[in-house]
């Protein structure tokens, strides 16, 4: 897993993300990757096929 500029981070059986400046994130999965790109922006991956955030996201990519 690779986390730039994160100030909070949980991985579990939720994934739950709060990042409060321009970041890239990569977050693995036991079945799936997930790159986030914004700014400012708060997101909690509920399955892996349900995804709720809220701010500024750019660009959600599933590798």
């Amino acid at each position: 897993m690779l986390v730039i500029q994160t100030h909070m981070f949980q991985i579990s059986k939720y994934v739950k993300l709060t990042v409060m400046t321009d970041a890239l994130i990569e977050v693995e999965l036991p079945e799936k990757r997930m790159r986030l790109e914004g700014e400012g922006f708060e997101v909690t991956y509920m399955s892996l096929h349900e995804l709720r955030g809220k701010g500024h996201i750019q660009k959600v990519v599933f590798l």
